[in-house]
């Protein structure tokens, strides 16, 4: 990815040259994703040529209703591999089938950064969900850090999350604490009456 478009998110980047590098990035066949690729051919105009300012995307058309079913890995650039995603975001379908955007693990650290500075809870919690989702596929030492990062800071509703993590973190890596986190975790949440937490950590607990 151009320096540009890896900025920290505390770094604001010229708006035109911002815009001109995404366009260069997406729409060129050897990091685009296959659905822009594909759309570019539909184009009457060049994305790469002729979009130079927040003011042109108006010439794009409105893809909201492709986003409900086309894959989810034609959404995966080609400068990404698979081990790059964190999963996939969809709507609430309020209005249809849900649509959906890929959540990359770059976007979601710059996301943290931006959380933790300047929304403690969010960040908090959003560290913890993603922790949660790495021990789901697998990824157990990207959810240490995750819940390391989660567990440092955010309020009282937020480390429920944050214990949670910890949790699954530790029966999933089999550690011989795990039972001790596990009902750590359970005290907290039954101290606060956050009971919502405690029919999956009882199953953790076996």
């Amino acid at each position: 990815m151009t320096d540009i478009l890896d900025l920290p998110f505390d770094v604001t980047p010229d708006p035109d040259e911002f815009i001109k590098a995404a366009m260069e990035w997406h729409f060129n066949p050897e990091t685009g994703s296959p659905f822009w690729l594909r759309k570019a051919e539909t184009l009457d105009f060049d994305p790469r040529a002729d979009v130079k300012s927040h003011h042109d995307l108006w010439l794009f058309p409105n893809v909201t209703n492709e986003l409900r079913d086309v894959p989810a890995r034609d959404l995966l650039p080609r400068a990404y591999g698979i081990g790059d995603v964190l999963g996939v975001f969809e709507s609430g379908g309020t209005t249809g089938a849900p649509k959906r955007v890929l959540c990359t693990k770059d976007w979601m650290a710059k996301l943290l950064d931006w959380s933790c500075a300047n929304l403690d809870l969010f960040g908090c919690w959003a560290a913890a969900r993603a922790a949660l989702a790495c021990v789901g596929l697998g990824r157990l030492d990207e959810a240490a850090t995750l819940v390391s990062r989660a567990l440092a800071g955010g309020p009282a509703l937020g480390q429920h999350e944050a214990r949670w993590a910890a949790a699954e973190l530790a029966v999933a890596r089999g550690e011989p604490d795990a039972l001790s986190v596990v009902r750590a975790a359970s005290r907290a949440a039954e101290a606060s009456h956050a009971r919502i937490y405690l029919p999956r950590l009882a199953e953790l607990a076996g």
